[in-house]
C-alpha cells in the first residue's frame, strides 16, 4: 500500500482528501502545518506522494516546503492543491509538479493521484 502525507492546515478538506485516498486504498497521514511535517520528512519517514497546500496559515508556504523537499529528494512525488493561485500554478510548473484545484472533488482526487503513479 502506497502511503500518502496531506499537509493542509483547514482538517475539514484534509480530512476530505485522506478519505477519499483511504478508499482508493493509500495509507494516509494527516498534518496541518509544513513545520511538523517537514520535520517527519527530515527525520526519515519515507511517503511514497505528499499533497500540500500551497498557501498555508503560518510557518513556510507549502510551495517553500515542496521546494525544500524537492532539494532533499529529488525523486519525491509532490501534489500542490490550491484554490487556482497564479503564483502556485507558475511553480509547479517550472518544477512539473501536477497542481489539485479547488474545491476538490473524488475523480479530480483520483485521476491526478494516478496519473503521479503511472
Amino acid at each position: 500500500m502506497k502511503s500518502v502525507l496531506v499537509i493542509e492546515y483547514e482538517s475539514t478538506i484534509r480530512t476530505h482528501i485522506m478519505d477519499i485516498l483511504g478508499a482508493l486504498q493509500f495509507n494516509c497521514t494527516g498534518c496541518s502545518d509544513t513545520k511538523n511535517a517537514f520535520q517527519a520528512i527530515t527525520n526519515g519517514d519515507n511517503f511514497d506522494l505528499i499533497i500540500i497546500n500551497d498557501l498555508m496559515q503560518k510557518g513556510m508556504s507549502g510551495l517553500e516546503m515542496a521546494e525544500k523537499v524537492l532539494r532533499k529528494i529529488n525523486t519525491q512525488k509532490i501534489i500542490i492543491m490550491s484554490g487556482n493561485n497564479s503564483k502556485s500554478l507558475k511553480f509547479t510548473k517550472g518544477f512539473n509538479i501536477p497542481t489539485l484545484t479547488k474545491p476538490l472533488g473524488r475523480d479530480e482526487i483520483s485521476q491526478v493521484v494516478n496519473q503521479v503513479f503511472a
